[in-house]
């Protein structure tokens, strides 16, 4: 298992830390939409909701557990591609690689449910809350095609996808001046600097920032420029560490949880230099295979 695929591990473990400490380890614990739709809006038991809530946070962690401690066993064993686009498999036996993909499906079903359950419940933008969190479930789901020989050259086209729909749908939201990510700046200025950075300097700011995201997002898409995902994943990192910046230490599972909005842009700048030759970004083109010795010149 090489680097490519360690980084991707990795930022799954961290976002999943994150869930996990929403509930168990934060100093004010949140329920997710999951709770709030079967008790508020369908009017189940409380006792049931959370029970519910915590069963999906916690599992989320022991799963993103099973995945580290199996993945070796279940991913490609060489960072090669050969002329049909499928990666070079493991050979290992079969109970790991199922307990790695079975680890990864249930982190992909919570995080979908997350995103989808806060679509249905309702809030402002919430109808492009599937794109907005993007990333999220489409970091398991690319692991989990990675983990199959016959998917294997989607996985890094799902991160691609994933990385580009997040962007976008953040970007747009700046660019309408979403009232939280205003003040995420307003209150990282007065906590650890002395700008004093006013509200309409905030909201130029903002939108500003939305224009370039929507920009990145549509040129992951449309080019193989390796500064596009560089931007992406530094500008991801800065925005999930303004949680903790805004809100201090204690907003730390905010953080981790986003840990795939830089995680998977830097995974995409991995994915270049590790499977392709000559920079050429994997997920635009196969490298062609080498000829077999009898067909080479001598």
């Amino acid at each position: 298992m090489n680097g490519f695929y360690r980084w991707l591990v990795l930022v799954l473990l961290l976002q999943c830390f994150g869930v996990v400490g929403r509930y168990y380890w934060s100093t004010n614990e949140t329920e997710s939409d999951v709770y709030g739709l079967l008790y508020f809006d369908w009017g189940w038991s409380e006792t049931f909701a959370q029970y519910v809530d915590d069963f999906g946070a916690l599992s989320c962690g022991v799963a993103a557990v099973l995945v580290v401690l199996t993945a070796s066993a279940s991913l490609p064993l060489e960072g090669v591609w050969p002329a049909n686009g499928n990666a070079v498999g493991t050979s290992r036996g079969w109970f790991r690689p199922l307990v790695f993909r079975v680890s990864l499906a249930w982190i992909f079903v919570w995080m979908f449910l997350l995103a989808l359950i806060f679509m249905v419940r309702g809030d402002r933008f919430s109808e492009l809350s599937l794109g907005e969190h993007a990333v999220r479930y489409g970091l398991p789901l690319a692991l989990l095609m990675f983990s199959l020989p016959q998917a294997s050259f989607t996985g890094v086209w799902v991160l691609r996808v994933a990385a580009a729909a997040t962007f976008i749908v953040h970007g747009y939201k700046a660019m309408q001046l979403y009232g939280p990510f205003t003040d995420l700046i307003l209150i990282s200025d007065a906590s650890w600097s002395a700008l004093q950075i006013e509200q309409v300097t905030a909201e130029r700011a903002l939108w500003t920032i939305g224009l370039v995201d929507i920009i990145a997002g549509i040129l992951l898409m449309a080019v193989r420029w390796g500064a596009v995902p560089v931007y992406m994943g530094c500008w991801g990192v800065i925005t999930a560490l303004s949680r903790m910046t805004a809100f201090g230490v204690d907003a730390w599972p905010e953080t981790l949880v986003r840990a795939a909005n830089g995680g998977v842009p830097f995974a995409l700048v991995l994915a270049a230099v590790v499977f392709t030759p000559r920079g050429k970004l994997m997920y635009n083109r196969a490298p062609s295979p080498s000829p077999p010795p009898s067909e080479q010149c001598v």
